[in-house]
């Protein structure tokens, strides 16, 4: 039981933290690089390639997180962690002006350790699942993250708070949350495929299945996570306020329609494996979404490259629906 407070403790620390600043911080690499560059298509593609190279990142990283779990959990989690931490600090120093001309080295960083904390932050869910029912005021918790896009977005637009400094809060955060995840027993998880295999394991005939599914969720992912909020920041006319109330939205309807891992799946960008622990498969899964958000994202910048902003998101939201359509088939 103890445990299972403590796991609580430190997932629901890093969920408000990413529900906190994580859309926020690909919204401000996106508006800094529009007041830089003066277009909305530069703007687009620069932003979309910081988005492509932390999912580099994460492929070519995850095979070594996955054989990390081999000597400890815990440690490979803790990881993640500060690398999630350090993502968010290096961004919100950039924004800060600390990087001078090298801006976009900074934001560059700020992908590469996003896409490492991908790569080693594997929460144990069989765990988490099992203490989830033993664990009071679940739907309050639940709640309480839906709204911090909110507050976020509101504080962002009365000047109580100002870019970097909101990231900063949310590095703090997520270095607050290893204090309880120090305290979970330790545990071992053997990852028995090496660092070439796992790559012919997923191109393998045999994982094709596997390899389409992912493609096509992180398409999907990639639509919603990036390119939806950045239509909506236009949509709301670039207020703060308006655009974090719309995305608290979004958390609090899918919250009452029970949509499984709905908050999840916005304010974390991983998915589980049916409730399972990371596995071989599970390392694919994750790869393969990687890839089906790096081909999105090649779409997207060719597009806006050769067209026009409005058409680059546009195509990548049809690109997206016929993902979803695809994959819904696929399932039946």
């Amino acid at each position: 039981m103890k445990e299972g407070i403590y796991l609580t403790a430190h997932r629901t620390l890093l969920r408000a933290a990413l529900s906190f600043a994580h859309v926020f911080a690909w919204i401000f690499v996106f508006e800094y690089l529009y007041l830089v560059l003066h277009s909305w298509e530069t703007a687009l593609v620069h932003t979309v390639y910081a988005y492509a190279l932390t999912h580099i990142t994460t492929i070519l990283t995850t095979p070594y997180g996955g054989r990390f779990l081999g000597n400890s959990v815990k440690r490979t989690m803790c990881y993640g962690v500060i690398a999630n931490s350090l993502a968010f600090l290096v961004l919100g120093t950039v924004f800060q002006g600390s990087w001078g001309t090298l801006t976009g080295l900074g934001i560059a960083l700020f992908a590469i350790l996003f896409g490492l904390y991908r790569a080693l932050y594997w929460a144990p869910y069989v765990v988490e699942h099992r203490f989830a029912g033993e664990q009071p005021r679940y739907l309050e918790r639940e709640l309480l993250i839906a709204l911090l896009p909110a507050l976020a977005g509101i504080l962002l637009a009365r000047g109580n708070i100002i870019p970097g400094q909101l990231l900063f809060i949310g590095s703090a955060v997520l270095l607050i949350s290893l204090i309880p995840l120090l305290n979970i027993t330790e545990r071992y998880e053997k990852f028995s495929w090496g660092y070439v295999e796992t790559f012919t394991r997923l191109l393998s005939r045999k994982n094709h299945r596997i390899l389409i599914e992912g493609i096509l969720l992180g398409i999907e992912n990639t639509a919603l996570l990036l390119l939806w909020p950045i239509a909506l920041l236009l949509i709301v006319a670039g207020s703060n306020a308006l655009f974090g109330i719309v995305l608290t939205i979004t958390m609090l309807m899918a919250l009452l329609l029970r949509i499984p891992q709905a908050s999840f799946y916005l304010t974390h960008t991983h998915t589980t494996d049916g409730g399972h622990y990371i596995d071989e498969y599970t390392t694919l899964r994750e790869m393969s979404e990687s890839f089906g958000r790096i081909l999105i994202c090649s779409i997207v910048v060719f597009v806006a490259s050769t067209s026009t902003f409005v058409g680059a998101l546009l195509i990548g939201f049809v690109i997206a629906a016929f993902a979803g359509v695809v994959r819904g088939f696929a399932k039946s």
